[in-house]
């Protein structure tokens, strides 16, 4: 498998016998559903999706005023001002998206969800801290698919193929 969201380097990897790719897709960066996760699904290469929760940010758990350890890259987006402003526009952006966390379903299943719904997905790295995280992330693959009027939301809110990679790694 391959690591990258640069469809040249799809293309090359697979053509070299490439199984898998492991990609950041979420609600917040549709980029791969231009070209990538289309290839994918026609060449039967499997998708690993990381970077589901946009790196926390489609838990819907912060402020903007969130402190963050000296080691977590996600320092950055409290300390630098141009992070800041970005930050703040996500957190924006994932209000929006707060509606759809109704009937028992957290926003951050939801946007599990929404990733496992895209017919080139095998699987979903979400990431847990703790146990209880780590339940939660699970009860979502048991959990309804997204109605027509959710998906609608999130299309109006992050248009198909559009957003920002929020993992910090280049393409």
């Amino acid at each position: 498998g391959c690591s990258t969201s640069g469809l040249g380097l799809v293309k090359t990897f697979a053509k070299a016998g490439a199984d898998t790719l492991q990609i950041d897709y979420s609600i917040l960066n549709r980029d791969a559903e231009r070209e990538v996760l289309p290839y994918c699904r026609e060449h039967g290469v499997g998708v690993i999706v990381r970077g589901a929760l946009g790196m926390g940010l489609l838990t819907g758990k912060f402020t903007g005023n969130d402190k963050f350890a000296a080691d977590d890259f996600r320092r950055a987006w409290i300390d630098d001002p141009d992070q800041h402003r970005q930050f703040r526009k996500d957190l924006d952006t994932v209000e929006r998206l707060r509606p759809l966390a109704t009937g028992g379903r957290t926003l951050a299943q939801t946007a599990l969800r929404f990733v496992l719904a895209n017919e080139a997905v095998s699987t979903v790295i979400p990431g847990a801290r703790n146990r209880a995280q780590a339940g939660s992330n699970a009860a979502a693959g048991r959990m309804d698919l997204l109605t027509p009027g959710e998906l609608q939301l999130i299309d109006e809110v992050v248009p198909p193929g559009s957003g920002r990679m929020i993992w910090p790694a280049e393409g």
